[in-house]
């Protein structure tokens, strides 16, 4: 389900939702780093693990779930500095951006 939310721009405190957008969008930021952070942990504990072991399918399990901690943390660095430039930039109501999409059950939209 998604949508714009619709008003007459005359009708609205620019200042409001400047400041609301800002506060949103460092909270956002926060969480994206807070997340790439323990996903990184994550990654250096099975790489850890994995320089204990001598069986070699326990040592590629490891290896498997480093290498996948470790992509995901460097996509959320790509999220994080697209979000960084987009706070950069005042918030309008109309977006030229990407608009995000909320998905609701198994993922197939609305």
């Amino acid at each position: 389900m998604t949508g714009k939310i619709a008003s007459p721009s005359a009708d609205i405190d620019q200042a409001v939702v400047q400041s609301k957008a800002a506060r949103v969008g460092a909270d956002v930021l926060a969480l994206y780093r807070q997340l790439a952070a323990t996903l990184r942990q994550k990654g250096r504990s099975e790489a850890a693990a994995m320089a204990h072991l001598s069986d070699p399918t326990a040592r590629a399990a490891h290896r498997c779930a480093f290498q996948l901690y470790g992509t995901a943390a460097s996509e959320l660095d790509d999220v994080i500095a697209d979000l960084l430039a987009s706070l950069e930039r005042p918030f309008t109501e109309v977006s030229t951006g990407p608009i995000l999409t909320v998905v609701f059950g198994d993922g197939t939209g609305p």
